[in-house]
Formats: C-alpha cells, sequence, structure tokens
C-alpha cells in the first residue's frame, strides 16, 4: 500500500507541474526496451547468414538496420536523459519550494517539536541530493517495470526452447540476489531512521562555527577544543550508523556476486553443451546468452525497481505526512479588519496556556484589557509568560483555554494575513536578513527612502545613511558581501525598531526587550522619544529593565504565568508588592 501511494504522490506532483516530464519518460523506456530486443535477435541473424554464406548484401543491409537501431536508441537515450534532467531538476525545486511554503504555513509549535523536525529531516531527505534521483525515480520505475515485463515475456519465450530447467534455475538465482538484497535495504533504513536524530545535532556542531553568535562565546570562553570534541563524539557516532549500512551492502553484494559467477557458469556451459551436441547454431549460441544474460538483468531490474520503489516509499511517506500536518490558516476566519476612530482594543479573556506535552500551564487564567493608543509594560522574572503571552498575541500559538478578541471579536475569526498587518512586532531574538538595507527596511513592501530615513532618525541610527556609501543598497551582513554593514549589537536592536517603525499601517507595536542591547544613553534616547515612536498605536513593551515603566500609562506584573499585579508605576510603587519589590531590587543594585 505504500508503494502504491508512494507512486500515485509522485505521479500527481509530476503530472500537476510538468506532464511533459511522465511522458518522455514513457517514450525513453518504450524506445530502451526496442533496443534491448534488437540486440538479442538481430546479431543471430548475422552471424547465421555469415555462416551459411548468403549474400553479402542481405548481411550488409541486417548490419545497416542493426547500427541504426542502436544510433537511434542511443541518440533517444541521450536526448530524452537530458530533457528528464532538466525537468527533474525543475520538479525538485518546485517541490522544495512546496516545503518551504508548508513551513511557514504550519502552526509555529509544531517548529518547536522535536518529532516534527525528524519528520521534516526525514521528509527532505527523500528529494534532496542523491536522494532526488530515487524520489523522481519512482515514475521511472514504473514505467521501467512496464516496459520490461513485455520484454521479459518476448525473452521468456524464447528460452523456454531451451527448456522450463534452465529457466527455472536462472529466476531462482536473480530472485535470491533480490531478496538479499531487499533484506539489506530493510536493515539499512533502520540504520537511517535512527540516525536522524544524530545527524541533526552532527550539522548544529557542524555550522557552530559558522554561526557568528556562537563563535563570539567559543573564542571568549576558549572552547574550540570542547565543541571540535563534541563534533567528534557525534561524528563517532554517525560513522557508525553509516560503517554498519556499508558493511550490511558489502556483505549482501558479495553474496550476490557469488550467485552472479555460479548463474553464468551454468549458463555458458549449458549452451555450450548444446552447440557441441550440434543442437543450436553458433548465431543461436549468441543469440541465447544474450538472451540469459539479458534476462537475468531484466528480472533483476523489475525486482530491483520494485524493492526501491518499496525503499522510496518509505520516505515519501514521511513527505506526505509533513505536508498534510493541519495548518493554522486552515483554522482562520474570513472576517476582515474594519479600522475606525477608535482604533483597537485587545482583550485576554480567561487564557491559558500549556505548550505541547508539558502538563504545566505557562499562563493561567489571564484577564486583561489593553486600550487603544495605550502603552503599556509586561514586567516579571525569567519563565514568568511574558513571551508567550506575546507569542499567543500573534497568533504564533493559540490560546488552550479562553479567547483574545480585537474589539470584541476572537482573534481567531480574522484573516491571519489581514490580523497580523497590524501588529509591528520586535523581538529580543530578531533576525536581520542577509539582504541589502532596504530590503531589510521594506521587507516585501516598496521602499520609499524618505519614510527609511525618518525610521533610521527615530530609531536614533540617523548617522548611518551619511556614514555609508550607497548605505540603502549595501548589504546588512558580511556573509554574501565583503562591503557589508557589521552591526554592532545596539545597532542591530536599532535597526529591528526601525524595521518596525517603517510600517506605519501597523496599529499594534509590539516590543520584547528593546533595549537589551543598548547603553545607558541609547537607552534613554529611546524611552524618552518613546511617543514619538510609537505615534498614536497601542504599545506592548516587555523589560526587564524596569525603568522603562515610567513611560507606560499602566505596568503588569506577571509571576509563574499568573497576572498579579495591574496599575500605573506610582500605584503599584505605593502598594508595595511584587513591582514594588523587583524595582527596588534593581534600584540598590544601581545605588550599590
Amino acid at each position: 500500500m505504500r508503494t502504491i501511494n508512494a507512486f500515485k504522490f509522485v505521479l500527481r506532483f509530476a503530472w500537476k507541474n510538468n506532464k511533459w516530464y511522465v511522458i518522455t519518460i514513457a517514450f525513453a523506456k518504450i524506445i530502451e526496451a526496442v533496443g534491448i530486443l534488437a540486440e538479442i535477435y538481430i546479431p543471430k541473424l548475422i552471424i547465421d547468414g555469415l555462416i551459411e554464406k548468403r549474400d553479402y548484401t542481405e548481411i550488409l543491409i541486417l548490419i545497416g538496420i542493426f547500427c541504426t537501431i542502436l544510433f537511434m536508441v542511443g541518440q533517444i537515450a541521450v536526448w530524452t536523459g537530458c530533457r528528464i534532467w532538466i525537468m527533474q531538476f525543475k520538479l525538485q525545486k518546485k517541490l522544495i519550494s512546496l516545503v518551504m511554503q508548508k513551513t511557514a504555513r504550519i502552526d509555529y509549535e509544531y517548529l518547536e517539536n522535536p518529532e516534527i523536525l525528524d519528520m521534516k529531516k526525514k521528509a527532505e531527505q527523500s528529494y534532496l541530493g542523491n536522494a532526488s534521483e530515487e524520489f523522481f525515480g519512482v515514475i521511472k520505475y514504473f514505467f521501467s517495470i512496464a516496459t520490461k515485463v513485455a520484454t521479459i515475456v518476448g525473452i521468456i519465450a524464447l528460452l523456454f526452447s531451451l527448456g522450463f530447467i534452465p529457466v527455472f534455475i536462472l529466476t531462482i538465482i536473480v530472485i535470491f540476489n533480490c531478496w538479499l538484497k531487499a533484506k539489506n535495504i530493510k536493515r539499512n533504513f533502520k540504520l537511517e531512521e535512527e540516525s536522524i536524530p544524530y545527524e541533526r545535532r552532527w550539522q548544529y556542531f557542524r555550522d557552530l562555527p559558522l554561526n557568528l553568535k556562537a563563535i563570539k562565546e567559543i573564542k571568549c570562553f576558549n572552547l574550540s577544543l570542547w565543541v571540535v570534541g563534541k563534533f567528534e563524539n557525534i561524528t563517532d557516532i554517525t560513522t557508525n550508523y553509516y560503517g554498519r549500512s556499508f558493511t550490511n551492502t558489502a556483505k549482501t553484494d558479495a553474496i550476490c556476486q557469488i550467485s552472479v559467477m555460479v548463474k553464468n557458469l551454468f549458463s555458458y556451459g549449458y549452451v555450450s553443451f548444446l552447440v557441441c551436441m550440434a543442437r543450436i547454431s553458433i548465431g543461436s549460441y549468441t543469440m541465447y546468452l544474450s538472451a540469459i544474460n539479458k534476462y537475468s538483468s531484466v528480472l533483476q531490474e523489475i525486482l530491483e525497481n520494485i524493492l526501491k520503489f518499496s525503499h522510496v516509499g518509505l520516505y515519501i511517506e514521511y513527505l506526505d505526512k509533513y505536508l498534510k500536518l493541519p495548518e493554522r490558516i486552515l483554522r482562520n476566519g474570513e472576517r476582515r479588519i474594519a479600522l475606525n476612530e477608535q482604533g483597537f482594543d485587545i482583550e485576554f479573556k480567561n487564557v491559558s496556556f500549556r505548550y505541547a506535552n508539558n502538563e504545566h500551564y505557562a499562563l493561567k487564567n489571564i484577564n486583561l484589557k489593553i486600550h487603544n493608543q495605550e502603552h503599556i509594560s509586561i514586567v516579571g522574572e525569567n519563565g514568568a509568560g511574558k513571551t508567550t503571552l506575546i507569542k499567543l498575541l500573534c497568533r504564533l500559538y493559540l490560546p488552550t483555554e479562553g479567547v483574545i478578541t480585537l474589539n470584541g471579536i476572537d482573534i481567531q475569526e480574522y484573516a491571519l494575513e489581514e490580523y497580523i498587518s497590524i501588529i509591528a512586532p520586535v523581538f529580543q531574538d530578531f533576525h536581520l536578513f542577509s539582504m541589502s538595507v532596504k530590503e531589510n527596511i521594506a521587507l516585501d513592501r516598496e521602499f520609499d527612502e524618505q519614510r527609511a530615513n525618518q525610521s533610521f532618525q527615530l530609531a536614533a541610527l540617523g548617522y548611518m545613511p551619511e556614514k555609508y556609501q550607497d548605505f540603502y543598497n549595501r548589504e546588512v551582513t558580511k556573509l554574501f558581501a565583503e562591503d557589508g554593514l557589521n552591526l554592532s549589537g545596539g545597532e542591530q536592536q536599532k535597526f529591528s525598531i526601525a524595521r518596525s517603525l517603517y510600517c506605519k499601517d501597523r496599529y499594534i507595536v509590539i516590543l520584547d526587550e528593546p533595549t537589551a542591547a543598548l547603553d545607558p544613553r541609547s537607552e534613554a534616547e529611546i524611552y524618552q522619544t518613546i511617543d514619538k515612536l510609537v505615534g498614536g498605536k497601542m504599545s506592548i513593551f516587555i523589560s526587564h529593565r524596569l525603568s522603562s515603566c515610567r513611560f507606560c500609562d499602566r505596568v503588569v506584573v506577571l509571576s509563574k504565568g499568573e497576572l498579579v499585579e495591574v496599575g500605573t508605576h506610582e500605584e503599584l510603587m505605593d502598594k508595595k508588592g511584587m513591582y514594588y519589590e523587583l524595582f527596588e531590587l534593581q534600584a540598590k543594585n544601581y545605588r550599590d
């Protein structure tokens, strides 16, 4: 069933995206079968003609026909092979794009699940690198099996003139070889499955020296030998899996070679005996030997293609499962967001959330209303649930219990693209793309240099367009360009703020630790111009630096996933609760 489903999956995909790929493969396999039959039969006619001393012109015609057929088969094979490779390359890129789109659409929580990541890795193995030949080879295998079955019927009809016993022996030898290879494929696939988590970890350690953030830690803590040791350890584990796989294959191939030798001894011995007994001609001798060899190779190809079918089907099954993962976009409504003079109000109603496979709630029964144009600060100890709350608001996760509303309507009822278009987030772990400055600022929008200048000015990066020649066309990183910008951590953070400010039509600004990498002077500049930064928009700050709370209308205090305090800075200081304790601890550290 898995094999059939794999074939259906690949055939549907190929036919939908390029039906000529399928047609060309079918044509190529038919021509290949014609060439096989010609190689068996025509040499017999030529040799018998020479022995019988027939008219030389007749023999030359046969030779001409034979050479022409071989030439045409070879040329068609070259032409179709080239066309198939080009079309296959395009289909592979299309499939990669399909997986990328899927990854972008599925729930964010899936991408934090190791089981899903392993599934994605197995899915990618089905169509990347050398495996892509087997993935798209499913179609080739099918047509190869179909044409070769027709071919082998003709060969068997010929070989039965030698008797049933020779055909039976040859068939048993070939089936035995394929049985051994089937067992080997099954063993090796199990090893591949077991090695997937180690492969992902191996790639992680391999790429660590290329990670600019990681390399700083490695150098400053003198961790080079430690990291290399980790890499070598995981390399030994993955190498062991590969070694066992190669050993299995080598043993299987050795036994198969012995059976092939037995087949050759039997074939040549038996047919030679028939010639010596004058039961067949020399021409028939070459024909039967050719037929025996072709029968063995064609039958083996048929059985091996069936095995490959099954083998590839295992990987395609993972790909199919990954592409069928539920997409959050399918759980969204179609409601459009109406802009009005009142703006937007956000409300959390009895919202609780826990991560998959975790019995503890990250948020518990949160009730909070954020008014239009209000500036609030969310504070709390590490693990209090601050970032989780923001992820729920951005619809990276869905609440386990309760609802989040926008102007009284459940945010899940809004079309996702419409909803996220009004939010401008700046995450603590923000990412600057290895692209030009203008692409990083405008993203997928049309670039406006004047608006970009204003955004950089507000984010205290106004000097940058003056500092760098052709600033907006420069690469943000040095990954692909030597003259790329070399931004400090604070500059990168300001850059991410400028990017959110550029999107003027986004009405809810979320700043997760927006000043974590800034010096005190830069931090003060940011908060003193907070009204200019966010304009008349709703803003939500997450910060461990409680001095920032002075600039906000209200402060929300979280502790162990629960909302424990809400009020202005002054109100909470007078209350002398948790916020007061946290603030005083920080203030004491600054005074001491």
